[in-house]
């Protein structure tokens, strides 16, 4: 049963709060977890621009005949679009690439290539490798016949955090010199997304930082329509504008002010953290872009942060990240220098080049609401932080 209210979440690690307003009545445009445009009507506080960090992203290699997945916005949940074929020599791939659109975390998305062989003489593929092992495929040593096709079925593992999830496999052909590359792209999202850009920048025009960007708006919608609730904002329950949750229904779609201008620059967080009353999404994060939360990782993570999701208080909640171009380095431990949780490497699996690592954390026992964990990663005598988020219930 929704409450009248929204109930706050108890924040963790913040030494300063966030202002926070939700204002009703806006027409909103459909994307992926992010926020969007939206102007403030006090001077000081300008029009800003709301997302998730894209960048986390991985791809692999441009070299040989490959194809890319377009930059328009992504398709909804459970639609998906292809791109053009690509060719290699004889071999032509259809499609050249797949854009799986809208995904839930943590999912497996499969789509199958079909390949075919426009020369008199069968060709053998030597190697099919894909860019990172969250996508499997398995065709080297098989053989194209001649004036024939074969399919070629691949598959994908979203991770844990919302963005733009890149991959391709690239493969060589017998007595072909160029190698073929086809795309894999999805956007991982939640039930509730922000719009149309993924986060919040205080930068203008030159990226030079401008302190009338401290504050502003972005937008919240939930893909379906189905009406939620906002239950807290970086902890903190949020001040409505335009919606009183006492009297007014709850939305499908808010609009929400942020205002960093009474935090000192090191307390800026790097991301927003909106908590939601949907069991699908408890956590909707927005990189916060600012002079001060800059991330320059010390390893190669695909991602800059991790989700948890809905966390279990004293138990174990594991996630997963892969740690690009580690070769033959392996990490020494995993630990969470935090009173309110625990974490520890579970396992770490290579591909010969980069590591897929699986950490599990436990909350304590007692701890409830919002969880900020840095996981410290040690390897080499080099050391690096990584953010990891969660609700803990």
């Amino acid at each position: 049963m929704r409450s009248d209210t929204p109930r706050p979440s108890r924040p963790v690690s913040r030494s300063a709060s966030v202002l926070v307003a939700i204002a009703g009545g806006s027409s909103l445009l459909l994307g992926a977890c992010g926020g969007g445009d939206g102007s403030d009507a006090s001077p000081a506080a300008s029009t800003a621009t709301a997302t998730s960090a894209s960048s986390e992203s991985s791809s692999g290699s441009s070299e040989g005949a490959s194809a890319s997945v377009a930059d328009a916005a992504s398709p909804g949940f459970g639609s998906r679009r292809t791109g053009p074929a690509v060719v290699s020599g004889p071999i032509t791939a259809t499609p050249g690439s797949v854009d799986f659109g809208l995904v839930a975390p943590k999912t497996v998305v499969d789509a199958t290539f079909v390949l075919r062989n426009d020369s008199d003489a069968p060709v053998r593929i030597l190697a099919s490798q894909p860019t990172c092992q969250c996508t499997a495929v398995e065709m080297a040593g098989k053989t194209i016949p001649a004036r024939g096709s074969i399919e070629m079925p691949v598959s994908m593992e979203t991770s844990g955090a919302v963005g733009v999830k890149q991959a391709a496999v690239s493969m060589i052909f017998e007595g072909v010199d160029t190698p073929m590359r086809v795309g894999l792209q999805a956007e991982v999202a939640y039930s509730v997304v922000a719009r149309p850009l993924p986060y919040i920048t205080t930068f203008g025009p030159g990226n030079q930082f401008d302190p009338n960007r401290l504050a502003g708006t972005f937008r919240l919608e939930s893909v379906d329509g189905e009406p939620f609730e906002v239950r807290s904002v970086q902890g903190d329950a949020p001040s409505f504008v335009g919606h009183d949750p006492a009297q007014d229904p709850p939305r499908s779609a808010y609009e929400l002010r942020y205002d960093f201008r009474g935090l000192a620059a090191n307390d800026v967080p790097k991301y927003l953290l909106v908590e939601t009353d949907r069991e699908d999404c408890p956590l909707v994060d927005l990189r916060v872009r600012h002079p001060s939360t800059r991330i320059t990782p010390g390893f190669k993570f695909s991602q800059f942060r991790s989700m948890l999701g809905r966390a279990k208080a004293g138990e174990p909640n594991t996630f997963s990240i892969e740690v690009e171009e580690m070769g033959p380095l392996r990490f020494d431990m995993a630990y969470a220098l935090s009173p309110d949780a625990t974490a520890d490497l579970v396992s770490q699996r290579s591909d010969g080049e980069n590591l897929l690592v699986t950490v599990e954390v436990v909350p304590r026992k007692d701890f409830r609401g919002m969880l900020e964990v840095p996981v410290t990663f040690v390897a080499g005598g080099r050391t690096s932080e990584h953010l990891v988020y969660g609700l803990v219930e």
